[in-house]
């Protein structure tokens, strides 16, 4: 009987490693799909790293015979390129970075790692720009200089972080309009990332099989950025679930399991209940011949321990189906807090999602009236004297290159971005500075304004 309890205790442990195993591969799967980066670059596929670039390497190893993903704590670090183009790392020194995609660098990595190691398996490597080079902006901005490059930036956002043109009295509306216009696009952007998560959110609640997006957000898939909150989404949407559905198999995996071993030891106490039945009927019958004189008292002393025995095995198979029933409530129990638990968590999550939504769509609603009051002053004092340009000096094939731009124009690492204010002939021989007086107020007529929108 011990051997055989010992046999369902162990299964059931072996059941539970299994399932733990299973749900830690599911966990680290989710981890490495959150951290692989969110393409944020227009060309990010073909981006070229290249000295200053700051990035973050996740070494990891598919391992069959454990069930797990294996990190390689070694390796895995935040690097940034220096001046010669070169990386260094632990294990495999100086790595060329300069003039390689992320993809080919990791390729270059990868194979380092099994030619220094030796390693049978080749690892899988993840890269991600943690800061790009930074650009540079000169001309009448309220503070020219480098800064740090973010991806999907235009020349008209780029103005924006270098503080807009310069404040003078005449120009005062036309800035407020610009960084207006700049704070809009912020505050759409941000809307539109918080309509993404709440469609997740909602789908969750909901346990569909996908995320359904609204109208707002499938309208702007266009966009570089909303489209990769929408890809972000839907990968945590994926990870999320699949996560979920690993720990509820478990526990069903369990429960199936636990109510066999109870199925089980029923059937062993039914028929330990006949051996005890049979072994009082022996000891009446032993009874019987003894009051006769036909037996001696040792036969009956055996019969009575044999029935002991029998009667202290059933409490000990009754005690473990107890357990095992138990056992299967507190499955039972768990699984349904597990999807509880989630529950609630979604819940709350949607609750924060759609105050920060609407508190974004009254600061949407201010800066729109502001810029609306702004552009209607800009239309009726401006002169259309005053003409803006911007050009961008960029690399190519190591030749520096100057190229007109527009406020739309795609800004890269280590583009210099030029600024100029033009005016026509007349209105530059009135002596005047290059804003001008109240006459030259409008650098940008409202037909221009409209234009950025």
């Amino acid at each position: 009987m011990d051997k055989h309890a010992g046999g369902w205790n162990r299964r059931i442990k072996r059941m539970r490693r299994a399932g733990s195993r299973a749900l830690a591969v599911v966990c680290s799967l989710v981890v490495l799909i959150v951290m692989l980066p969110a393409s944020g670059h227009a060309l990010e596929g073909d981006y070229k790293l290249g000295a200053g670039d700051k990035t973050r390497v996740r070494a990891s190893e598919w391992r069959a015979s454990q069930a797990q993903v294996y990190e390689w704590d070694a390796i895995s670090g935040e690097y940034t390129i220096n001046s010669s183009g070169y990386m260094s790392m632990p294990l495999i020194g100086d790595v060329k970075a300069a003039g390689k995609t992320t993809s080919e660098l990791s390729d270059v990595i990868a194979e380092g790692l099994v030619k220094k190691i030796g390693t049978v398996k080749r690892p899988e490597i993840a890269i991600e720009i943690t800061q790009y080079r930074p650009f540079y902006i000169l001309g009448p901005v309220t503070k020219a200089g480098d800064y740090p490059y973010r991806p999907n930036l235009t020349v008209l956002q780029a103005v924006g972080i270098a503080g807009g043109f310069r404040r003078t009295a005449d120009e005062r509306p036309e800035r407020e309009s610009i960084s207006g216009e700049g704070d809009l696009n912020v505050l759409q952007l941000t809307l539109s990332s918080y309509m993404t998560r709440l469609a997740r959110l909602n789908a969750e609640l909901a346990d569909a099989n996908s995320v359904s997006f609204p109208a707002e957000v499938n309208n702007q898939a266009n966009n570089p950025t909303v489209r990769d909150f929408i890809k972000q989404q839907v990968n945590i949407f994926q990870s999320r679930k699949e996560s979920m559905r690993a720990q509820l198999k478990s526990y069903e995996a369990l429960k199936v399991l636990l109510a066999q071993e109870v199925t089980s030891l029923n059937e062993r106490a039914q028929s330990q209940q006949r051996q005890i039945e049979l072994a009082k009927r022996e000891r009446d019958a032993v009874d019987t011949l003894m009051n006769k004189g036909l037996t001696v008292n040792a036969r009956q002393s055996t019969l009575e321990q044999q029935l002991a025995q029998f009667e202290s095995s059933k409490l000990d198979i009754s005690t473990s189906i107890l357990r095992a029933q138990q056992e299967l409530s507190k499955a039972d129990r768990d699984s349904l807090e597990l999807r509880n638990k989630f529950k609630n968590s979604v819940s709350d999550e949607i609750h924060d999602v759609s105050l920060k939504m609407q508190e974004t769509k009254e600061k949407i609603s201010t800066a729109q009236a502001l810029l609306s009051e702004t552009d209607g002053y800009i239309s009726k004092a401006s002169d259309r004297n005053a003409r803006i340009s911007y050009s961008i000096v960029r690399k190519v094939d190591g030749k520096a290159q100057e190229i007109a731009a527009e406020e739309s124009t795609p800004v890269f690492p280590e583009d210099v971005i030029r600024v100029r204010i033009n005016r026509r002939p007349d209105f530059a021989e009135t002596g005047r500075s290059e804003l001008g007086s109240e006459q030259a107020a409008g650098q940008l007529p409202g037909a221009q304004l409209k234009s950025i929108r």
